[in-house]
C-alpha cells in the first residue's frame, strides 16, 4: 500500500508542476519526484527488511517463526524502512535533479 500512495504522490506532484505553466518546473518535477518514489521505494524495503531480519534473528536470537519474531520484524523493519525510505527519496530527488541537468534539458 505504501508503494502505491508513494506511486500517487509522485505523480500529483508533477501533475501540480505542469498546472502552473512553467514547462521547465514540469519537466524538473518529471525527473526529481519519480526519482524520490523509486529512491524512497528501494532503500525503504531493502534497509526494512535487512534490518528486521538482522535485528530480530541476529541480535536478539529471536527464531524465525512465531509471534514474537513476527512483531518484533514490523516494528523494527517498518521504523527502519520509514527512516531509509525518507533517506533515499531524497537522494533520489537529488540524483533526479542531476540527470534533469545532465541531459541537457536545462
Amino acid at each position: 500500500m505504501g508503494i502505491g500512495l508513494t506511486g500517487i504522490d509522485a505523480y500529483a506532484s508533477v501533475q501540480k508542476a505542469c498546472t502552473v505553466g512553467n514547462e521547465e518546473a514540469c519537466k524538473k518535477a518529471g525527473y526529481t519526484q519519480y526519482g524520490k518514489a523509486a529512491g524512497s521505494v528501494v532503500t525503504g524495503a531493502i534497509a526494512g527488511s535487512l534490518s528486521g531480519w538482522f535485528s530480530c534473528t541476529v541480535i536478539f536470537g529471536l527464531p524465525t517463526g512465531g509471534t514474537s519474531a513476527f512483531w518484533c520484524a514490523i516494528v523494527v523493519g517498518g521504523a527502519t524502512g520509514y527512516w531509509a525510505g525518507e533517506a533515499g527519496g531524497a537522494a533520489g530527488e537529488f540524483v533526479g535533479e542531476k540527470i534533469y541537468y545532465k541531459v541537457g534539458i536545462k
